[in-house]
């Protein structure tokens, strides 16, 4: 029986009881400990990796391995309880981690998303967070929330329109002048360039 399907039957049987989360982890840079130390150490080091996450606690139900170096943990906590007794298993996770090797530092990215309409959801969901925080932050823990699809659509947006936005010469120069303010004497200048894009905006 594959996770999804596991975590499924678990969730529809206690969900009267128990709030679920679904973790996606990833092991940032892996493939420096293969280069380093070799495929069959990485191998070795997995395994170890693989034991720390699957250790089971008493929020942490059970932990699968997806592929390479990700994992998904399902978690369960009182329906009064909050998020945090998840995080700080997973804080002693990273430092278990970390100490695995002195001289390589160790992290992995962690996204979470609260489980609501399928387990499906909350996996895509869970790992959306972690790659959305591990953009801008390694070693994080990241909460899925809805808005944060929104600002990735936002930007990302940005940037897939700036090259066409390039050759299009929407991009222009401003000078925006420095004045002393006691003489009133403009004493220089800053170039700001700003974008206008075909509707004007």
């Amino acid at each position: 029986e594959n996770f999804l399907d596991s975590a499924k039957r678990l969730v529809e049987a206690n969900k009267d009881v128990y709030r679920f989360f679904v973790s996606y982890i990833d092991i940032n840079d892996f493939k420096v400990i293969n280069e380093r130390y070799g495929h069959m150490e990485g191998d070795n080091i997995l395994k170890l990796i693989a034991g720390i996450i699957e250790n089971k606690s008493a929020v942490n139900v059970f932990s699968s391995r997806v592929f390479s170096d990700c994992f998904v943990t399902l978690w369960r906590i009182d329906k009064h309880d909050d998020i945090n007794k998840i995080q700080q298993d997973i804080e002693k996770w990273k430092a278990k981690i970390s100490d695995i090797y002195e001289d390589v530092n160790l992290t992995i990215s962690v996204g979470i998303s609260e489980v609501y309409d399928s387990i499906h959801s909350a996996v895509e969901n869970a790992n959306f967070a972690r790659k959305y925080k591990k953009e801008k932050f390694i070693n994080s823990v990241t909460v899925f929330d809805d808005g944060m699809k929104e600002e990735y659509h936002k930007e990302h947006e940005v940037l897939d329109n700036f090259a066409m936005a390039l050759k299009n010469s929407e991009f222009f120069v401003q000078i925006q002048p420095k004045v002393m303010l006691p003489e009133k004497v403009v004493i220089g200048g800053e170039a700001l360039v700003r974008w206008r894009n075909k509707d004007g905006k």
